[in-house]
Parts: C-alpha cells; structure tokens; sequence
C-alpha cells in the first residue's frame, strides 16, 4: 500500500510542485496508518515508499524523454 501511494504521490510532486504539502500528507497518513493498525511492519513502510518512490521518479524521467 505505502508502494502505490507513493509512486502516485511522486509523480504528482513532479507534475504540480504547488501541492507538495498536500502529497506529504497522504503519504505520511498512509504509512501513520499502516504502522498503527499493525497491518505492516516498519521495515515494510519505509521499504515501500522508498520503492514508491523510485518507481514515480523513473516514471517521471522515462516520460520526459519521450517528449
């Protein structure tokens, strides 16, 4: 879940920078809830934004090559 929501998150930071504030948010409402109903370990929130996060950067690149 961290995964989706930060890969979405990142490619919209690169999109529409003016939101940035509003990204950071649901992410780290996500992760908050994640660790706090015990449905992940911590270890796997920070794995998954990190992959997230990744995967929206290149995203973004790959994209701006094709232009």
């Amino acid at each position: 879940m961290t995964t989706i929501i930060t890969d979405a998150m990142s490619v919209l930071w690169f999109a529409y920078p003016r939101f940035r504030w509003l990204y950071i948010l649901a992410v780290l409402l996500v992760a908050t809830g994640l660790i706090a109903t015990d449905y992940h370990f911590v270890s796997d929130v920070i794995a998954g934004g990190f992959l997230g996060t990744l995967t929206g950067y290149y995203t973004v690149k790959i994209s701006k090559l094709n232009n």
